[in-house]
């Protein structure tokens, strides 16, 4: 078995996670080959991402790292709802210091981000594979009530404590703002929920030869009431095709309403919480901070009766 040097693992415990579940059978020419981190994590949030190739076919996909055991907990249920979209989990490890060793189901795709930038990829297969994938996430969808959406918003709001930008009177106060704003907002449309894995990007959407797709990336999967905040994510951070009609895009998903808008901001910081500080991830989430406070103003500027507007807005001026 050959390997990148420098690893937080030894080699023979990949080849006995392998052989356990059955993955190996026998293959001496087993060879990881690592794919590039998308940003720079924190230590007990960092992963190391590795295709595993036998001498004739590729055997699984390979995520080594700390706490990996609630994204495999998720993982599973997340193919348990949508089988045909996601690469299910097929072995698990880990060791007495934290270090996780996950193997998923390969899938033999090319990205959609790839396809785009490649020229590879018109509007027409790009709306087939996005509603595609969509389609499969609308039927986990399922009720809800006001305690889980409460619940799910106040844990956004929390994440903001890890960013030195906020203060703690900043953090209750955007708390409040964010928690009225969306839960008002929220109450006009049916609560219900649908899985997402929390990045549904491009770079995250894989398509074979046959037009088979898989999703991809569930660090962040999990139910969500703020599932249609996924077309918003996939056309503010993927490349999209040049001939792309945007009102194909928007039709019937509403995701320039301003707390639409709310809640993508703050979803955004939440998982920026885990990235390791340095120049770049600083910049960006000094970025998204401001786009933050624009999206709280219009949702406030918005609301619906002048005395909420007014008190939002004058709420906001103290930050």
């Amino acid at each position: 078995m050959t390997a990148p040097v420098n690893l937080p693992y030894d080699l023979e415990e990949v080849r006995a996670l392998l052989d356990k579940a059955g993955l190996s059978k026998g293959d001496d020419a087993v060879t990881l080959v690592p794919y590039d981190p998308a940003f720079p994590r924190r230590p007990q949030h960092r992963r190391y991402h590795y295709r595993v190739d036998g001498a004739e076919q590729t055997v699984c996909h390979l995520v080594v790292g700390m706490n990996l055991e609630p994204v495999k907990t998720q993982a599973e249920k997340f193919s348990r709802v949508c089988p045909p979209l996601i690469c299910r989990p097929l072995a698990f490890w880990e060791r007495a210091d934290g270090i996780g060793l996950l193997c998923l189901e390969h899938f033999n795709g090319e990205s959609l981000e790839a396809l785009v930038q490649e020229g590879r990829c018109d509007a027409d297969e790009w709306l087939r594979v996005v509603r595609k994938a969509q389609h499969l996430l609308e039927s986990s969808e399922i009720l809800s009530n006001r305690a889980a959406l409460l619940v799910e918003i106040e844990g956004l709001a929390t994440s903001l404590s890890a960013f030195p930008e906020f203060s703690i009177v900043d953090v209750q106060l955007v708390r409040e703002l964010a928690v009225s704003l969306l839960l008002k907002q929220a109450a006009f449309n049916p609560l219900t929920t649908r899985w997402s894995n929390g990045d549904f990007i491009g770079r995250n959407l894989l398509v074979n030869a046959k037009g088979d797709i898989r999703l991809i990336d569930y660090e962040h999967a999990r139910p969500t009431h703020f599932w249609r905040s996924d077309w918003r994510r996939l056309t503010q951070f993927s490349q999209l095709p040049a001939n792309l009609d945007g009102d194909k895009i928007e039709e019937n998903l509403r995701i320039h309403e301003p707390w639409q808008k709310v809640h993508f901001w703050l979803h955004n910081l939440s998982q920026l919480s885990e990235a390791e500080p340095c120049d770049p991830v600083d910049r960006h989430i000094r970025s998204v901070v401001c786009e933050l406070f624009i999206a709280i103003n219009l949702a406030a500027r918005s609301a619906a009766t002048p005395e909420e507007s007014s008190f939002l807005v004058t709420a906001l001026a103290k930050v």
